[in-house]
Order: C-alpha cells, then structure tokens, then sequence
C-alpha cells in the first residue's frame, strides 16, 4: 500500500517535470515563431514565476522521496540477498523495486530539467 502512494508520488513528479519541461519549449517556440519586442520580457517573467513557484512548492516530497529510496535501496539489496534468489522472494520484493526505479526515473527527469 505504501509502495503503491509512493509510486504515484513518483509519477506524479514525472509528470510535474515534463509539464515545467513543455512551459519553457512553449514559451521558445512562441518567442522564435511571433517575436514581439515588448511582450517578450513580461511573459519570460510569468513564465519564471510558474517554473519557480511549482519547484520550490514540489521540493519537501521530492526530499521525502530520496530519503525513501536512500533507506529503501540497500534495504531491496539485503533482502534480495539474504533470501538465496527463491522466486516467491521475487515476487515479495517487487514493489521495492519498481518504487526504486520509480525514484531513479523522477531523478533523472528531474536533473534532465535543470539543463
């Protein structure tokens, strides 16, 4: 159950990225499409406060998040481990897996952002 809310806050994330991702390409493609001297100030700016408004307000769940994968990770690697590779081990330590990689891609989408 918990895996499951932290999956969706993972993904929920994602989404987040991408959606900041497609504002600044939006604004670009305005910006290179009809140029207009005036405006183009004051809509980089609305656009700014958006991109910093949303970022600052994601950050307590996105710490949240690492910590989870930073407590969750060795604890999947002991667990794998200690259990000699038995299938139905497999299949209990799923979901730690699918939330690491989970926490991994938000990450990455994250980092792939700030370029």
């Amino acid at each position: 159950c918990i895996a499951g809310i932290l999956l969706t806050i993972g993904l929920l994330f994602i989404h987040i990225c991408h959606a900041l991702a497609v504002t600044v390409d939006t604004f670009c493609q305005r910006m290179v499409v009809n140029p207009r001297e005036g405006q183009i100030m004051h809509e980089w700016n609305v656009t700014h406060a958006v991109l910093h408004k949303v970022s600052t307000s994601i950050v307590p769940g996105f710490l949240a998040l690492q910590a989870v994968t930073l407590v969750s990770a060795p604890a999947l690697l002991v667990d794998v481990a200690a259990n000699d590779h038995v299938p139905s081990s497999i299949l209990a330590v799923l979901p730690g897996v699918i939330l690491t990689m989970c926490a991994l891609r938000v990450l990455f989408v994250a980092g792939a952002g700030t370029q």
